[in-house]
């Protein structure tokens, strides 16, 4: 019972502090909770370009702000879609988008694959410059994400999809 003790008060610290930012999210318009968590998920694809085996503790900082972010946007763009879409529709929407999200993802991993072994048969090189996949797919990554947050901000501009009416 007393090895629990101290998973139990971090448990209890973490509910306290997520709480708040609970209660924050509710009061603001989702697209904007949308567009703050893209912006750090940008930040965690950042963190890991700089990540290699000598900067190993890199790793858990983009995992938690990866982890943070997806669940976040995840939530939201879920929200979002519940709040824009007819309700009988809902679930046909919902389809569609993680449809389009699955194909997306299966053909960035033949993509990405293909490129991964480019430069591990080359010795890890890039232009010259040692590298490791990861680096090379997390600057990529960050290239779209930070395009993505800079669309929401400049292109997206539907009140009523940002008040989540």
């Amino acid at each position: 019972n007393r090895f629990f003790r101290p998973w139990d008060a971090g448990y209890d610290w973490l509910c306290r502090r997520f709480n708040g930012s609970l209660e924050w999210t509710s009061k603001h318009p989702k697209t904007l909770v949308v567009l703050i968590l893209a912006a750090a998920l940008a930040a965690a694809f950042l963190v890991n370009i700089f990540s290699s085996p000598e900067t190993r503790f890199m790793v858990v900082f983009f995992t938690l702000l990866q982890n943070v972010s997806i669940a976040g946007i995840n939530g939201n763009m879920q929200n979002i879609v519940y709040s824009v879409v007819p309700e009988q529709c809902f679930v046909h929407a919902q389809v569609i988008k993680n449809s389009i999200a699955g194909i997306a993802g299966f053909l960035a991993s033949l993509i990405s694959g293909k490129i991964l072994s480019v430069i591990q048969g080359g010795g890890n090189t890039f232009f010259g410059m040692r590298v490791y996949g990861q680096q090379i797919f997390s600057a990529f990554s960050f290239a779209v994400t930070t395009a993505t947050v800079a669309y929401m901000t400049c292109v997206i501009k539907n009140p009523s999809v940002r008040d989540g009416k």
